[in-house]
């Protein structure tokens, strides 16, 4: 097949920034005179170039088919992690003749990708015009949705979301408002599929964002790892994770990551971070550091949150993945993040500090007390070691199966070869 060609102009118009870049040029003729360019000016190119963005992506899908063979990721991290992530290593692990274009925030390093991907980044031509192909688009947040970007007649859109089991309101219930219910409606109208692990979650999907849109209980492609009978597998991601951090093997690690709060002003909770340190050793034995990795909307914080802590306390937020983090570690910690739910599937101790809660609870709001969780809950540094201390693995491990059964939970490591079985399915 012939590749189209298409005109510098004509990209810049689908990329939304063909006035931008004009009123740029010109502007900057005068800065040698000392005058700067004004924003007032590029403000408004920036929008004049939406709608006309709108109508050269339109005319733009006018010339591109729908390949039934091509499969686009959309993951809101940009990394390769999550639920695509998993979806997309089964299909390079069968071999199926699929185009996989994985789609990221920013420029890569293609040798961190398995071979068998194309790597677009997102809000190019490029992108732009994958999307347009794609058959099948996997997500697993609202990119798309939010961007208001409607996907062509014939393509399907599955969404994998990033939670699991969560304990926090998603955002179409906790936003009544009109621009909340805007989203609601086009999230129910773009989406075709909704991967669950558990008849909660499916209620969740309905409630909120996915209200009459086909849910497929498949469980959680990511947390496949997690019950895999694979050891040389897993030895292989704590290697990484361990070459990351430059720690020696007989090292424990514990997890400590916090969600965002929904709020204006932004914090860490700061751990008594020896103290607990100390509380590991004499409950669990061994030496032991702490890797704390920040929400992805708090990576612009981390230099500063981070900058004045001990030396066995390592910032692991830029790590791709973390279901690798979380293979990797022996305990955890966190506030109100779903991760936690995902890390009680291998068993391992996890801990809860929930750090504001009356706050919390009145800006987002809970599904379920945080007290019918399996977790030990903290309020503060002290009450943590004091938990850790005492902590009572068989209690614990009850407690963890009568939730999972609550909850309906159907993970059993399969979840990915499911998806990838309704992908060739939906290609037929």
């Amino acid at each position: 097949m012939t590749k189209r060609t298409y005109s510098k102009s004509f990209e810049l118009m689908v990329e939304e920034r063909l006035f931008f870049a004009i009123c740029k040029r010109i502007l900057s003729t005068f800065e040698g005179n000392g005058k700067k360019p004004i924003s007032l000016i590029l403000y408004i190119a920036r929008v004049l170039d939406r709608p006309i963005a709108y109508f050269a992506r339109k005319l733009l899908t006018r010339n591109v088919s729908v390949d039934r063979q091509t499969v686009i990721f959309i993951p809101y991290q940009g990394t390769y992690a999550c639920n695509p992530r998993a979806i997309a290593d089964e299909l390079l692990r069968r071999r199926l003749p699929y185009r996989l274009i994985w789609t990221t925030t920013k420029e890569v390093d293609y040798s961190l990708y398995p071979q068998g991907l194309e790597i677009v980044k997102r809000g190019t031509f490029r992108f732009y015009e994958a999307l347009a192909q794609a058959k099948i688009i996997i997500e697993n947040s609202q990119m798309l949705e939010r961007k208001k970007t409607s996907k062509r007649s014939g393509q399907i859109l599955i969404q994998t979301w990033h939670g699991s089991l969560g304990i926090k309101f998603l955002d179409g219930r906790m936003n009544p408002n009109n621009k909340g219910n805007q989203l609601v409606r086009r999230c129910s109208r773009e989406t075709d599929f909704c991967i669950s692990n558990s008849t909660f979650e499916t209620d969740v999907y309905h409630t909120s964002y996915w209200p009459g849109v086909s849910i497929l209980q498949y469980g959680h492609p990511r947390n496949d790892i997690f019950l895999s009978n694979s050891d040389n597998q897993h030895m292989q991601i704590e290697s990484n994770v361990r070459c990351f951090l430059n720690i020696p093997p007989d090292t424990r690690i514990a997890l400590y990551a916090p969600t965002h709060n929904d709020r204006e002003h932004e914090h860490l909770f700061q751990l008594d971070y020896a103290g607990v340190r100390r509380a590991l050793t004499k409950r669990f034995g061994g030496m032991w550091i702490i890797a704390v990795r920040l929400h992805s909307r708090l990576q612009k914080f981390e230099d500063r949150w981070l900058m004045d802590v001990p030396p066995f306390v390592y910032n692991v937020t830029q790590y791709a993945d973390i279901q690798d983090l979380m293979i990797a570690a022996e305990v955890g910690f966190t506030d109100y993040s779903s991760w936690i739910f995902d890390f009680l599937l291998l068993k391992r101790p996890g801990f809860i500090v929930a750090d504001e809660e009356a706050i919390y609870t009145e800006k987002r709001s809970f599904y379920y007390p945080l007290e019918s969780t399996p977790f030990p809950i903290s309020r503060d540094s002290s009450e943590l070691i004091r938990n850790i201390e005492n902590f009572d693995q068989e209690a614990y491990l009850l407690k963890v199966a009568e939730f999972l059964e609550e909850k309906g939970c159907i993970e059993d490591g399969h979840a990915s070869e499911r998806v990838v079985d309704k992908i060739r399915e939906l290609t037929r």
